[in-house]
């Protein structure tokens, strides 16, 4: 025992300087090997095989710990008063397993995973350790086992982000390399999950990478296609939601959808906003113990769990019961509403699990209560709620998401049915439309934007009316007085690199301002100049600004007016001189502002 644990060590520092004291040149040798596009793409098939398999590690995990979870729910029903107690601490007891893994054993805070692969993959920020793999794997088993508002999604997708930064890790990769593998990593994850390549390449390029490049689009495609490959070669060529097929959709029909997909427009952004109220309020709650918040979350899921059984995630049984109509109409409003609190509470007290799913069922249930009553309404117009159902949830994904490609075709499929591509397209821009006038941020992107970014392709875009122009203004600025000659005026401008000269009283208060374009003319002939002072010259219309006064603003008047330059004061009562800024150097900031934000 002595033995092995001297041995152990040594070979751990052994392999890590073997791995971190290469050669220059093998280094040197496997950056070109790597740079060939032909080599990305054979590692991006190996990013999804091996994701592929954590696929089916993670499906049977959680089974198996759904399965033992089931008969505790089983075991709890023995007496009919007995169960109201012992039901709400089933969910508990898979929220103390997962604080206690995650403070104790991973040391690793809660999350979505959605957000932090986001942020790795497009802006190349934060850090996805490996350790991420094993922690989703239990923590995901179970908290979604227990009755836990979460879906699979989530953790699938921060583990195959995890498996593509282990692999561009191991061969030193750049870091635009480095993002497209984790966004590999995170298409095999949906893809393989859902059995639905082409809506996780989709997911991925719209939601997680914003990027449509064919270099980018080409090693993603394969990864989905591999990791898909290994999930049906297991478990067959399964379709996610059974429900009918084949509809035959009449024209006046469509109208219905379109008023289907504002309601769901309506629906994303309620969805949406629950989960950030929720999971706000939770971060700020302080007193209870990050060991013992997901038990407290747990037990309150649990009593929601105890009068809904629909809604928790083990299967898709639910979903397809909507989708055949076969659920009384106020259960499916009920658990259709209370869904997003039940998935918020889980993930916002330190829960593991995605929003996907839980979207998806809000989604089939609205859509279903919406069929039926129309099929009440306009009995000899629509013939089946069914399609309105399955449109209700590719709309519902579209507009939490703000993603509606992703919603069509993760739709399409997962119920395996081509004729409801009319509606679905139809409800999921609206419903897109709708929910981004309610909520600036989608489902995924709220948590990691600021007050002052919008997110766009690449980088944190900042926003223009969050930066004041401090930081750009020219202090140096060369002034006159009214009285100056131009003679001093023209050298002023021949000695320096001045863009303007302002023109101060005996106080320091602007008074007007030259620019060289106004003297230009009298380089040449000198002899024009004589008795000619600055007060002959300058130009009044041009109004200061102040150092507080925003980007946006400036930018704005630059444009308006055909302004190159501003003169830039005190805010005090006697508005002293401070200096200048330019058009130019203005437009150079904020490109650099964008910048910097993406590194």
């Amino acid at each position: 025992m002595n033995f092995l644990e001297k041995l152990i060590p040594r070979i751990q520092v052994l392999f890590r300087t073997l791995y971190f004291a290469q050669p220059k040149e093998i280094t040197r040798m496997l950056g070109r090997f790597t740079r060939n596009e032909s080599v990305l793409i054979l590692i991006a098939a190996g990013i999804g095989v091996a994701t592929g398999g954590v696929i089916l590690a993670f499906n049977w995990t959680v089974e198996f710990a759904g399965d033992y979870f089931l008969e505790l729910f089983a075991l709890s029903q023995f007496d009919e008063y007995w169960q109201y107690l012992l039901i709400p601490l089933i969910p508990a007891l898979g929220g103390l397993g997962v604080g206690l893994l995650q403070v104790y054993v991973f040391k690793t805070r809660a999350g979505h995973g959605v957000p932090e692969v986001i942020l790795a993959s497009r802006f190349s920020r934060g850090d996805i350790q490996r350790r991420v793999m094993l922690q989703k794997l239990l923590t995901g088993a179970l908290s979604i086992g227990s009755g836990g508002g979460g879906g699979r999604e989530g953790p699938i997708i921060h583990v195959g982000a995890a498996v593509g930064i282990s692999i561009a890790n191991l061969f030193r990769l750049t870091r635009d390399q480095s993002r497209t593998l984790i966004a590999c990593g995170a298409a095999a994850g949906i893809s393989g999950i859902f059995n639905a390549p082409m809506g996780g390449v989709m997911f991925v390029l719209e939601v997680i990478l914003g990027d449509f490049r064919l270099k980018t689009f080409t090693p993603v495609v394969v990864s989905a296609v591999a990791a898909t490959a290994i999930t049906r070669n297991v478990y067959g060529s399964f379709v996610l939601v059974q429900s009918p097929t084949g509809f035959s959709i009449q024209l006046p029909e469509y109208l219905l959808f379109a008023v289907l997909g504002i309601i769901m427009g309506l629906m994303s952004a309620y969805f949406t906003r629950v989960i950030i109220t929720v999971e706000n309020w939770s971060h700020k709650q302080r007193r209870v113990s990050e060991v013992f918040r997901p038990a407290v979350g747990g037990l309150i899921v649990g009593v929601l769990i105890l009068f809904l059984p629909a809604m928790m995630e083990q299967t898709y049984e639910p979903i397809n019961q909507s989708l055949h109509a076969t659920l009384p109409i106020w259960l499916m409003l009920v658990v259709a509403f209370l869904k997003p609190w039940h998935t918020a509470i889980t993930t916002g007290s330190g829960g593991t699990g995605g929003v996907f799913a839980p979207a998806l069922k809000s989604g089939a249930m609205i859509g279903s209560v919406f069929g039926i009553l129309m099929t009440m309404l306009f009995p000899t117009l629509v013939l089946s709620p069914t399609a309105y159902a399955l449109s209700g949830m590719g709309a519902i994904l579209a507009g939490t998401m703000h993603a509606p490609l992703t919603g069509i075709l993760i739709l399409i499929e997962i119920s395996s049915d081509y004729s409801i591509v009319l509606p679905a397209m139809l409800t999921a821009i609206l419903a897109t439309m709708i929910a981004q006038r309610f909520q600036r941020n989608s489902i995924y992107t709220w948590s990691i934007s600021k007050p002052e970014t919008r997110i766009g392709s690449f980088a944190y875009v900042p926003l223009l009316s969050a930066i004041p122009i401090e930081q750009i203004v020219e202090r140096g600025a060369a002034h006159v007085t009214t009285s100056t000659p131009i003679k001093e005026i023209l050298l002023i401008f021949e000695n320096t690199r001045h863009d303007a000269v302002l023109v101060l009283d005996e106080e320091m208060r602007y008074l007007g301002l030259i620019e060289f374009e106004d003297v230009r003319s009298f380089i040449t002939e000198r002899e024009l100049v004589q008795g000619l002072v600055a007060a002959d010259v300058m130009v009044t219309s041009i109004k200061p600004v102040y150092e507080s006064t925003t980007l946006d603003v400036i930018l704005k008047l630059f444009d308006d007016y055909g302004w190159s330059v501003l003169p830039v004061v005190s805010q005090g009562e006697d508005k002293r001189a401070i200096g200048l800024v330019t058009a130019a150097e203005a437009q150079t900031y904020y490109r650099r502002s964008v910048t910097r934000e993406s590194v």
